[in-house]
């Protein structure tokens, strides 16, 4: 699992994409929809996804490298 440190990092860089899509665009972009059980098994590390129907609710999540992780609190999305 990422560090605090790491895991500030990547939203960092993403947000300042994000940022940069959203002002030269004029559109917000929009995360690939998935359900756990399709959820992709392999992606590269900060990719982010949206987890359709996670314990709780819908939310978006990031790959760590090993898992697909909530944004939320960081737990393995399940």
């Amino acid at each position: 699992m990422p560090s605090e440190a790491e895991f500030l990092s990547v939203f960092k860089g993403l947000n300042q994409i994000l940022s940069q899509l959203v002002s030269k665009t004029g559109a917000v972009p929009t995360l690939p929809s998935y359900t756990v059980s399709s959820a992709p098994t392999t992606s590269a590390i900060g990719a982010m996804i949206y987890v359709t129907d996670e314990t709780g609710g819908a939310v978006p999540a990031f790959f760590d490298g090993t898992n697909w992780r909530r944004a939320t609190d960081r737990a393995a999305i399940s």
